[in-house]
């Protein structure tokens, strides 16, 4: 079995083959508010190897979830949580 996916924007995008391999774990089940307009995971601190948030951006709102042990979400991120968000990078 696998699955094919349309990744990427204009002249970036491509046609990829998903294959079985690493099993996935599923680490929160929780419904959304909507049907987000992006998903976006970021470090904290550039020097991490691994995310420690996700931003979910909606038609008029935003959420911020942090990544540990648990996915919980964040409610003092400083993010405008009232309205969607853009786009996502680390300064």
């Amino acid at each position: 079995k696998q699955m094919y996916a349309l990744v990427g924007k204009g002249p970036w995008s491509s046609l990829k083959v998903l294959r079985p391999g690493q099993a996935v774990a599923e680490m929160a089940v929780s419904p959304l508010p909507g049907m987000p307009n992006g998903v976006w995971t970021i470090k904290e601190k550039k020097s991490q190897d691994f995310d420690s948030y996700i931003v979910v951006s909606f038609k008029n709102a935003s959420l911020v979830l942090s990544i540990g042990e648990s996915v919980e979400e964040v409610t003092n991120s400083g993010f405008q949580t009232t309205s969607a968000t853009l786009d996502v990078k680390a300064m």
